[in-house]
């Protein structure tokens, strides 16, 4: 069973869960995208329409948009990818969507945002795109201190090939009993990172 974790407001305590995970994993973010990712889910967690969306048209709407709403629409599907892909990921198993293609959409989304934003605001759009593997693999490993797992074996072992998620790769060999998963198969995960 699980420790729980108690802080004085919602933010601290999904500050707490985020540390917590990112130390599980090895794995340490820089404050901006800590705070990114904290505010976020506090935001993100509030949101009751998130099975109704269509990320891709989202996407698309994004892509034709211009300046400010171009700009809204693409942090709001990178945002709703990374949830969607790390905290909520049997939503994605609902619309039998792979978890990877919310991985691709989102890192995308993020990167195109970069591209439109000034130097300041643009390194933390950039930073998510290039970090947004490790997000999520924190997302689930702040998921998986329940106890049980958040992804299926043939989940983890997608999402490892397409992204070259560590924390997939784990919960694989978690589910093999083994280390001995061949790693020369997967594609190339860079241009996903």
């Amino acid at each position: 069973m699980a420790d729980l974790i108690l802080e004085p407001t919602s933010t601290a305590q999904w500050q707490s869960l985020v540390r917590k995970a990112s130390a599980n994993m090895s794995r340490r973010l820089n404050e901006e995208l800590e705070s990114y990712l904290v505010f976020l889910l506090a935001r993100g967690c509030a949101q009751t329409d998130l099975l109704e969306r269509v990320v891709a048209l989202e996407y698309l709407r994004g892509l034709e948009s211009r300046d400010a709403a171009r700009k809204e629409r693409l942090r709001e599907v990178g945002d709703h990818c990374l949830l969607f892909a790390g905290l909520f990921p049997h939503l994605a198993r609902k619309r039998l969507i792979s978890i990877s293609y919310f991985v691709q959409l989102g890192c995308n989304a993020y990167r195109l945002l970069a591209e439109t934003l000034n130097h300041t605001a643009a390194r933390l759009y950039c930073d998510l795109s290039c970090t947004f593997v490790m997000l999520v693999d924190i997302l689930h490993s702040m998921r998986e201190q329940q106890g049980a797992p958040c992804l299926s074996p043939i989940e983890a072992m997608d999402l490892w090939q397409e992204t070259g998620s560590e924390h997939a790769l784990v919960t694989l060999r978690n589910y093999t009993g083994s280390r001995a998963i061949v790693t020369s198969m997967r594609d190339d995960p860079s241009e996903y990172h």
